[in-house]
């Protein structure tokens, strides 16, 4: 596996490279090293973007409808289930996150996390109803 440089160790040694050009000589820099200068720095700009964009990779979603008896649910009644999840065993930890319910949570996140909730009892074969 090979690995990539680190964005600063990059920089590091790109500016080590330009000091010690700049050290050995006491004239100015000419329009030409300038530029390559100039393009020295697009070229690492350019490499560290496309590095954070291969490290930001899409992330899949599955969105799995949401079944009729949770669509018809009351925002309390939605609560009151999340709660009551909450309270049991091996579960508490999977509904922890919506502990305090709020105006800020959307009645349409409750429901889809009720659904993924209900949908990984299912699948592990418990039930709380």
């Amino acid at each position: 596996m090979t690995t990539r440089p680190d964005a600063i160790d990059m920089l590091d040694a790109l500016a080590r490279e330009a000091g010690f050009g700049a050290a050995e000589s006491d004239a100015k820099p000419t329009a030409e090293e300038l530029r390559a200068v100039e393009a020295a720095i697009v070229f690492a700009r350019r490499e560290l973007a496309k590095q954070a964009r291969a490290d930001v990779l899409p992330v899949a979603t599955v969105v799995r409808p949401v079944r009729p008896s949770i669509l018809a649910m009351t925002r309390d009644a939605l609560i009151g289930r999340l709660r009551e999840l909450q309270s049991m065993s091996g579960v508490t930890r999977l509904a922890v996150s919506h502990r305090h319910f709020n105006g800020a949570v959307s009645e349409n996140d409750l429901r889809t996390t009720l659904e993924d909730l209900e949908a990984i009892l299912d699948s592990i074969g418990l039930r709380g109803e």
